[in-house]
């Protein structure tokens, strides 16, 4: 049988043309003999649902229980695949009414002069239960991305990669590989000149017939929906042919699912990562990006590049470049590069495709204890090797030395010419142990030795050393200050040295190259007059 569907006159529908929803039915097809509308031979199966009633309606009237059903299937199905009753759209060869007869298409008296002319009210009526059916429920296009296969598109120019991506339908209507609103697997770049679904009312889009929307989403598509319907809970498979593979050496691809021309699901992403294998020279870094390195000294270390191209690496021939972030000339050169960004071989002689290179590279620490940001990439032939700049490298250069002040004591006067003592209580809270680090007190200029010199220290800035001092060991200390000729208020600041590097103090829980001190040295008091008694005569 031809028809999708067949009602009865005592309104029973039973299914016509076996295959469910999306089946191609066999109940219109105009001759090139029907002069009525043209001179070609034309299909109308492709694209409509066709319904059969059983009985002669050329002058018998409609039964009562097969309008019904028959004006519920109507709606039903307008309403499953979006189609306004009452509305007319362009349909194979000009612009039909939505809901129509045989004989408005080929030459034939179907379906009979007592249906016909119900068709008004057929249209009508059937409008009324689609706007109810819209109020009871609502579409919600909503799903999950399942699975991609494969999971990274490795390729190269000229290659076809076949891939599947698995969707679940977590939505409240079913998906269709046809009609109007058949689903398609687009490029994320529609997401520009489409609405989100879920930002629409989808009964005032379905009741302009999807016309809110005028731009065509076929540009767009790169994949098709397997099945014909998948209905809310099912897994819905997705094909699609990749046969363009980004310039980039890794890029990642996004994908949508569209609902025809109406908008694309929101809640639905598929991202697909693409390897460009076709790459000449091609490398990407492969050890850690961030590392740290010690201060106040050069270290040397090991970064490592993938050869990801079809070249071999020779020695000499491809080069590592180091620099600031902004491409400045990097904080932490040091005096041994031969170039101001480094260029630095590797060790191996050569690396072929798939190989590492390992590059070896001073460091200068001598700078002030922070993170550091340095952009990192490969040369060849001039050239940056594609991929090889895309990391940055956070180098986090770490003081080794650092005190904590637990508690320091100077004495806020002095008397001229008079001793007194300053404290201290330090803690080794840096990474190395102190080992005859001396405690030096400078004036207020910083370049020279304070006043409060006293002979007991061990030279004019050296006030007090440090024996041994292991990492999370504390210590107290006294040394000797001894007040200058000169009454004033004597400042200037405290300093650790570690032989030639310097010793970090924390107070306050700031990390400081030096603590400051004053101590008021002020004259002698007068000594009380002695008057000696007088004699009595």
């Amino acid at each position: 049988i031809g028809y999708q569907y067949v009602i009865d006159p005592a309104g029973n529908i039973y299914e016509g043309k076996f295959g469910g929803d999306g089946v191609v039915g066999g109940h219109a097809y105009r001759s090139a003999s029907c002069k009525k509308f043209a001179t070609k031979d034309i299909g109308f199966n492709y694209g409509s649902v066709g319904i059969a009633l059983l009985g002669t309606y050329t002058t018998d009237t409609m039964p009562d229980a097969m309008r019904t059903s028959l004006t519920q299937l109507v709606a039903d199905k307008a309403y499953e695949f979006d189609i306004d009753p009452t509305g007319s759209s362009y349909f194979m060869d000009q612009v039909y009414p939505n809901v129509m007869g045989h004989r408005d298409v080929d030459c034939t008296e179907c379906p009979g002069d007592m249906v016909y002319n119900e068709f008004g009210f057929l249209r009508t009526a059937a409008k009324v239960r689609y706007d109810e059916l819209a109020q009871l429920y609502p579409k919600k296009y909503q799903g999950q991305i399942l699975s991609v296969t494969p999971a990274t598109i490795s390729m190269k120019p000229g290659e076809v990669r076949d891939v599947t991506v698995m969707v679940q339908n977590s939505g409240t209507t079913t998906w269709r590989n046809f009609g109007k609103n058949a689903m398609h697997l687009v490029s994320a770049a529609a997401r520009e000149h489409f609405a989100s679904l879920e930002s629409l009312n989808l009964a005032a889009v379905d009741g302009a017939s999807g016309s809110a929307l005028s731009l065509a989403m076929k540009p767009y598509q790169v994949g098709n929906l397997s099945a014909p319907n998948i209905a809310p809970g099912g897994v819905a498979t997705f094909m699609m042919k990749i046969a363009t593979v980004p310039a980039a050496l890794d890029s990642v691809q996004r994908y949508l699912i569209a609902v025809g021309d109406t908008g694309y699901i929101g809640s639905i992403e598929a991202s697909i990562p693409f390897e460009n294998t076709g790459i000449p020279f091609a490398g990407s870094m492969i050890s850690e990006t961030a590392f740290a390195i010690p201060d106040q000294e050069v270290s040397t270390r090991e970064i490592r590049f993938k050869n990801r191209g079809t070249e071999d690496w020779r020695q000499g021939d491809v080069r590592l470049t180091i620099r600031g972030a902004h491409g400045t000339v990097s904080p932490l050169k040091s005096s041994v590069w031969g170039k101001s960004d480094g260029q630095f071989s590797f060790k191996e002689k050569e690396v072929k495709p798939g190989e590492e290179a390992t590059f070896a590279v001073p460091l200068n620490g001598s700078v002030s204890p922070q993170d550091y940001s340095v952009s990192a990439a490969l040369l060849a032939k001039n050239e940056i090797v594609v991929g090889s700049d895309v990391a940055l490298l956070m180098v986090t250069v770490v003081p080794q030395y650092v005190v904590k002040v637990v508690g320091v004591t100077f004495p806020e006067s002095l008397v001229v010419k008079t001793k007194g003592q300053a404290v201290f209580t330090l803690e080794n809270v840096g990474v190395r142990p102190l080992k005859n680090a001396d405690i030096l007190l400078w004036d207020v200029s910083g370049k020279k030795g304070s006043a409060l010199h006293d002979r007991t220290w061990r030279s004019s800035t050296v006030m007090s050393r440090i024996g041994v001092l292991e990492p999370q060991q504390t210590i107290s200390l006294t040394a000797s200050l001894l007040a200058p000729k000169k009454v004033g208020d004597y400042v200037g600041t405290v300093t650790l040295r570690q032989g030639t590097k310097k010793v970090y103090v924390m107070r306050d829980d700031i990390r400081r190259e030096s603590i400051s001190y004053a101590v008021n040295v002020e004259a002698p008091k007068p000594k009380p007059k002695v008057v000696a008694p007088t004699k009595k005569k």
